[in-house]
């Protein structure tokens, strides 16, 4: 150890610290680089022999037909029926099979709207609403849940309660003129407090050179 020191010292002495330490430096540096490529390399051979062996070839033509869609309509239909080929159909249709998202809470108020919204009861209906304006209530934007299918359709179960609270909206909009004054203007308050929560959606794409093409191609698919 002591004669390293020495070697090091001596070195450090004739050559300037910059020209011995570089290329140390630059190796280590270089041998991280090649070694994370390298198992990218052996990841991506594993991931194509696992789709070859277990994908069938009805799969494998349906996948390649959605990545060379440029219609967003038809790439839809193509994901919809290659989720029905995995048995992808049965885990959206089943609430109780993922544990990421609080299935029993969202069916609950999806049926206490349902219910109240039928009966015309709507002061229990913003009673319900008051709990649906958290946002990730129940951990329904958890985008783990959205990427399970092909399509990102998610479970059933929150795309029903979803609708529901969209039509429930609708519904509260269309009896306003129905309400009493007090019920009218609780509505109009908690409407804007919901606004508030919620703030207004925006698209923010961010980078530039070759990620414009994303950009345009994310523009395209909402445009269609």
């Amino acid at each position: 150890l002591l004669g390293a020191l020495v070697v090091a010292s001596i070195a450090l002495a004739l050559f300037g610290t910059r020209k011995v330490v570089k290329w140390p430096f630059v190796a280590v540096i270089g041998g991280i680089v090649f070694a994370e490529l390298g198992a990218y390399i052996v990841i991506r051979l594993l991931v194509h022999g696992f789709e070859t062996c277990f994908y069938t070839s009805k799969a494998r033509r349906l996948r390649n037909m959605m990545q060379k869609e440029t219609r967003y309509s038809e790439w839809l239909k193509l994901g919809h029926q290659l989720d029905r080929l995995k048995g992808l159909d049965k885990w959206k249709r089943d609430s109780s099979s993922d544990s990421r998202y609080n299935w029993s809470l969202i069916r609950s108020l999806a049926q206490q709207m349902r219910t109240y919204r039928v009966k015309e009861e709507p002061l229990k209906l913003l009673q319900v609403f008051s709990q649906c304006t958290r946002k990730n209530l129940g951990g329904i934007w958890n985008e783990r849940i959205f990427s399970v299918s092909y399509t990102g359709h998610t479970k059933d179960a929150i795309h029903a309660f979803v609708e529901e609270v969209e039509k429930s909206m609708q519904w509260l909009a269309g009896c306003s003129k129905y309400m009493s004054d007090d019920l009218l203007a609780h509505t109009v308050k908690f409407m804007s407090r919901v606004q508030k929560a919620y703030g207004e959606t925006g698209l923010f794409l961010s980078g530039g050179s070759s990620n414009g093409n994303y950009h345009w191609g994310i523009v395209k698919a909402l445009l269609d």
